[in-house]
């Protein structure tokens, strides 16, 4: 009767032991299972954030380019501006310098004045 307790106990060892092995074994498995579903979400998140990255660089180099593009019209039109200014300003020179001494020697001061703030709005508009 001894013996059987002892093989029976032997039996429930072997049993435990049993499922004890079953549990490792699932739990790698499931350790594996987890590091790949890891390893697919980080892969996943690479792509995402990769797509996102390159959209956004498109995006912002459109807009610079169209900004820069806007700025040189701007600053074209500003400089047409400026040149029919000063082709207004010689012409008014031509014909101060055929008044009076006095009279032309004022306006040509006034002119002065008006080119000289014209050439400096035209180097800030260059800027």
């Amino acid at each position: 009767m001894s013996t059987d307790v002892f093989e029976r106990l032997d039996r429930g060892i072997d049993r435990v032991r049993e499922e004890i092995n079953e549990a490792i074994d699932a739990s790698h498995q499931l350790s594996e299972e987890l590091r790949t579903t890891v390893e697919e979400s980080l892969e996943e998140l690479d792509d995402r954030l990769e797509t996102i990255r390159s959209q956004t660089e498109e995006q912002l180099d459109a807009a610079v380019a169209d900004s820069q593009e806007s700025g040189e019209e701007v600053r074209q039109e500003a400089n047409d501006a400026l040149d029919d200014l000063e082709d207004t300003v010689a012409t008014l020179r031509e014909r101060v310098e055929q008044m009076g001494e006095e009279a032309r020697q004022d306006s040509i001061e006034a002119i002065d004045t008006l080119q000289a703030e014209l050439d400096d709005l035209r180097e800030r508009v260059n800027e």
